[in-house]
């Protein structure tokens, strides 16, 4: 990993042992050794962290699988904040502030910027969500918390500056919203994925699982495919997802205009007829 050309930071939360059921903790687990799976088999890994890594019931069920402790990735006992606190230089001014507890808490604005997306939604020919742009980033290291709750979106490409934080919960929308909420709580970053966005529509809501979420990161960052390629390809059946063609839109917008055209010719053609007729 270290070795790796692609340094986008993809962190796993796992700091929600106390909302999941040891069955639910089970599943989490498991989507969680299959990011990890997912980042071995790149040929540049994600910078793969794994952080609140210290339940009782976490570590047992994680013992289960043997050689955990050697896997290629950075396993952190402290939250995210903690763990990345020393990330930041100390001199970054007003760029970051601190909580009673001592922790660092990043203002959401320093990672989002004012102006309109780059993708335009088709059914919102106007939309206004904030962007993550890398060109306002400030600090060596921003955090961005994904929430399909949030109303920003990740930009065109991600950025080796922004820490993207997963929330580890299998909680079957038991806890709708956590993360999001979390997140303005603390004062960091919050993006979801452009989905619709880009042209790809979902029949279910825009939820997905821990690994299916890792897997479309590693996808752009790592592979260099576009968020509308990695939604399209990752994306389970069950999520109904298919491509919203614009062309295709286009075309039949274009085809509505031209029989408009010719309606109206016919109409000018008729009248013309019987203004001849009325002359003779």
């Amino acid at each position: 990993m270290s070795d790796s050309s692609c340094k986008i930071t993809v962190v796993i939360d796992m700091g929600f042992e106390n909302l999941m059921n040891q069955r639910d903790l089970g599943k989490c687990l498991k989507q969680l050794m299959h990011c990890y799976s997912i980042n071995r088999r790149l040929e540049n890994p994600l910078q793969f962290h794994i952080t609140s890594f210290d339940g009782t019931r976490l570590k047992q069920e994680m013992e289960r699988h043997q050689g955990y402790e050697n896997w290629d990735c950075c396993f952190h006992t402290e939250s995210y904040l903690q763990a990345f606190f020393n990330s930041v230089p100390s001199g970054s001014g007003d760029n970051h502030s601190a909580n009673t507890d001592g922790e660092t808490l990043f203002s959401a604005q320093q990672i989002a910027n004012n102006t309109v997306s780059k993708f335009k939604c088709l059914d919102n020919p106007d939309p206004k969500p904030v962007v993550v742009d890398s060109s306002k980033l400030s600090t060596p290291y921003e955090m961005v918390y994904l929430t399909s709750e949030s109303e920003n979106l990740l930009g065109e490409t991600l950025d080796p500056k922004c820490i993207y934080i997963i929330g580890g919960l299998v909680d079957h929308n038991a806890h709708k919203g956590l993360c999001h909420r979390l997140a303005v709580e603390k004062g960091i970053g919050h993006a979801r994925l452009p989905i619709q966005e880009v042209g790809v529509e979902m029949k279910t809501r825009q939820v997905l699982t821990i690994d299916h979420v890792f897997r479309i990161l590693a996808s752009v960052a790592s592979e260099g495919k576009s968020w509308k390629e990695a939604l399209l390809e990752i994306l389970p059946g069950r999520k109904g997802a298919k491509d919203i063609n614009p062309l295709s839109i286009l075309e039949s917008e274009n085809c509505e205009r031209d029989t408009i055209v010719k309606n109206v010719s016919c109409m000018i053609q008729d009248d013309q007829v019987i203004a001849v007729k009325d002359l003779s």
